[in-house]
């Protein structure tokens, strides 16, 4: 217990180190006001997939531990759950990322436009963070918590020294630049943990994120293209409601089509048309 316990222990300190070296970085090497907008631009980067992602990982920790034993099963579920993380967190992060251009001025105002390309990168950062947290979880449902506690290692031995090069290099924007390349970066190593520790293929892996991926890329770039036509038409606010409907829209229609096209195989997009169907037996 003392030897699980302490590893948790390091882990939360890796925890802060890593969100909070790149903030104290840019007031260190920047200034403070720099700080302030990346604070800014981080804390909403990470807004919708982390409370998406909480509350995912609070529901499944415990089934994970259920069934620890049993590495099929564990699996199995694993896959699962990180089936329906991507297909929630992959839109939510790439879609935030899309709009940062109008949602800075319409929410934040025209005086902090600085933070709209640091939101850009940060978003996708901010979604690759949160698909690993599942997997540390999975780790210490293993009893393992020295894995996820040495990936924060990695991570914080990484991040710091790359924030501080880029972030004297190019400033604010290379700050940002090193965190989404240090976040891709941890994620293909916990794939490769995965495989490995787990026996879980790179196939089946990419059978989840492959149509959640496929989907949110088309919608990014249906938001894009139209953003600008939208702020032109509309202007802030009802751009910015238009553009959030184009990309739900785009991103539905894309995730079905491939669904379907893929033979309609069990996934999450059968359990979320089952659970419409109970809702709105007429309609759904």
């Amino acid at each position: 217990l003392f030897g699980f316990s302490k590893w948790l222990m390091v882990n939360n300190i890796f925890y802060f180190i890593n969100n909070r070296s790149p903030e104290l970085i840019v007031g260190k090497i920047l200034s403070p006001q720099s700080a302030g907008l990346f604070s800014i631009a981080q804390e909403l980067a990470t807004m919708p997939t982390s409370e998406l992602v909480g509350n995912i990982n609070a529901a499944t920790y415990p089934g994970y531990c259920k069934v620890s034993h049993d590495r099929e099963g564990l699996n199995a579920m694993y896959l699962s759950v990180m089936s329906m993380v991507a297909v929630l967190v992959l839109p939510a992060g790439l879609g935030l990322s899309a709009i940062s251009d109008v949602l800075v001025p319409v929410v934040l105002g025209s005086k902090w436009l600085e933070v709209a390309p640091l939101l850009s990168l940060l978003a996708i950062s901010g979604l690759l963070i949160a698909l690993n947290t599942n997997t540390g979880f999975l780790f210490l449902a293993k009893a393992r918590p020295r894995v996820t506690t040495l990936m924060s290692c990695f991570r914080a031995l990484v991040l710091f020294p790359s924030a501080i090069f880029f972030g004297l290099m190019y400033g604010l924007i290379g700050v940002a630049w090193s965190i989404l390349l240090t976040a891709f970066l941890v994620f293909f190593v916990f794939l490769i943990l995965i495989k490995f520790n787990l026996n879980i293929g790179f196939r089946r892996i990419f059978k989840v994120f492959s149509r959640p991926v496929a989907a949110s890329a088309v919608m990014y770039v249906a938001v894009n293209i139209s953003a600008l036509y939208f702020v032109n038409l509309f202007g802030g606010v009802l751009a910015l409601v238009s553009l959030c409907l184009l990309g739900f829209i785009v991103y539905c229609f894309c995730l079905y089509c491939l669904w379907f096209l893929f033979g309609k195989p069990d996934g999450p997009e059968a359990r979320i048309l089952a659970f419409l169907h109970l809702k709105f037996p007429h309609r759904a």
